[in-house]
């Protein structure tokens, strides 16, 4: 998705400064939402609170993600270098802050969800390359054209993208239902279980 942003954004003649200026409004929108579930978290289950969790680590790859936006399919092999970094590091442990953003875990370190931006921003750049592959300048390239042709009507394929557009409210909501139902069901049935790793 940000890769067929900026890709639009450049083909629409936006300067750069506005499209850093909507990239940043973007991730700290989601980093604010990463914060909002830090709280929840902690005041929920204070041991395995999330301090770097998914939506941290897409925030923090929108922020990056601008220095690397010019090499479009080149982001390919700056996702697997990133990628390899990121499980040379998993084995270290140390507990000098800030470390556990790059994948240096604490030695006791417990959480329900962590997302370090090594490896994950590999991933991330990895979607960048195959944005700028299937969306080539910002508009579908031939491979999306040819499979939204063949979807029945044309208004089917807004509505089938309307979840995406929508990611982050859907992710928001998910979250505390499925907690819920997973939590009604042990509940139920009596069982016990450590939620985190």
């Amino acid at each position: 998705g940000f890769s067929i942003s900026d890709a639009r954004g450049r083909a629409g003649g936006l300067p750069g400064a506005r499209r850093l200026a909507r990239h940043a409004r973007r991730a700290l929108l989601v980093l604010g939402a990463g914060m909002v579930v830090t709280v929840a978290t902690l005041a929920v289950i204070p041991g395995r609170f999330v301090r770097f969790g998914i939506l941290h680590s897409i925030g923090t790859a929108l922020l990056i993600a601008p220095a690397f936006a010019r090499l479009g399919r080149w982001c390919a092999p700056v996702g697997v270098a990133v990628i390899v970094a990121g499980i040379a590091l998993s084995p270290l442990r140390s507990d000098v802050p800030g470390l556990l953003v790059f994948g240096v875990q604490p030695a006791e370190f417990r959480t329900v969800d962590y997302w370090p931006v090594l490896p994950w921003f590999g991933v991330f750049a990895l979607g960048m390359a195959l944005g700028r592959a299937l969306y080539p300048g910002g508009s579908r390239g031939a491979f999306v054209d040819g499979m939204a042709r063949r979807v029945p009507s044309p208004g089917m394929t807004h509505r089938l993208g309307a979840p995406g557009r929508r990611s982050l409210l859907i992710y928001l909501v998910h979250q505390p239902v499925l907690i819920a139902i997973i939590a009604a069901v042990l509940t139920i049935t009596g069982q016990s279980v450590e939620w985190g790793w």
